[in-house]
């Protein structure tokens, strides 16, 4: 698995009109990258 670091940017205007939605598309990103980071 890949052990560094890692940045994830929103950059989906659908995921940025509300601060649940912003949280939501992180935890999204977190859950499909799982795999790959130990």
């Amino acid at each position: 698995g890949y052990n560094y670091v890692i940045s994830i940017e929103h950059e989906d205007r659908d995921f940025e009109k509300t601060e649940d939605l912003v949280k939501r598309g992180f935890l999204l990103s977190r859950d499909i990258l799982r795999p790959y980071i130990k």
